[in-house]
């Protein structure tokens, strides 16, 4: 501990400054917040199964059927924040209330958690943002040559050109602007997808037109 914070909670404030440097490994995200099974990278990817590869044509369904799921990830994860830092809270509370009666170190320290749960979710969220966007970076590298291993990321190699997954990474990119200058979360997220998918779908549309 250095003041007071774990090196996971000062990984997480220092986040709040630095989101779109803290590109670390999802799947080891994951597994310090105990969410390997069914989360994560693997939840991801079946996501992108659902909404992009299962439908022959997706359309605005599929956008809002990504948007949740990727939203029910992050709110998984964000539980797991909040419950670890109140967890600390709690067990410093106990620590404190022992040598002194004084209540603004509480509110105080209160003040550090939220801004420390906060911060963790900011992360996590790019976490998340960036296996998307590295999915459909790889399957654009794949069409290049490059040899991929995953079947979703192999399938959206086959399925899409890669005209239609330039502009999918530059679909993401606004989505990721978009919510750092503060759009609601969930607005941003079906906004942004349902903007991935109609790519698609004029794509789709066009080909069929020549």
């Amino acid at each position: 501990e250095v003041i007071g914070f774990r090196a996971s909670q000062l990984e997480d404030l220092l986040a709040a400054a630095a989101v779109p440097c803290a590109l670390i490994s999802l799947g080891i995200a994951m597994r310090r917040y105990g969410l390997e099974s069914g989360l994560g990278l693997p939840a991801i990817l079946s996501a992108l199964k659902e909404s992009l590869i299962s439908e022959e044509r997706p359309g605005p369904a599929a956008a809002f059927r990504l948007a949740r799921a990727v939203q029910d990830i992050l709110s998984e994860i964000r539980e797991r924040i909040s419950s670890e830092h109140e967890d600390l809270l709690r067990k410093e509370i106990t620590r404190y209330k022992q040598a002194s009666d004084d209540s603004a170190w509480f509110e105080e320290r209160a003040g550090q958690v939220k801004a420390l749960v906060e911060a963790g979710a900011l992360r996590e969220r790019e976490r998340v943002l960036q296996a998307i966007f590295e999915a459909i970076a790889s399957a654009l590298r794949a069409q290049h040559g490059l040899p991929v291993q995953n079947p979703v990321v192999a399938a959206l190699s086959r399925k899409f050109s890669a005209k239609e997954l330039l502009r999918s990474l530059d679909t993401l990119e606004l989505l990721r602007r978009r919510l750092a200058l503060g759009v609601q979360e969930s607005l941003a997220f079906e906004s942004g997808f349902l903007e991935m998918i109609t790519v698609h779908e004029s794509s789709h549309s066009a080909t069929l037109r020549r």
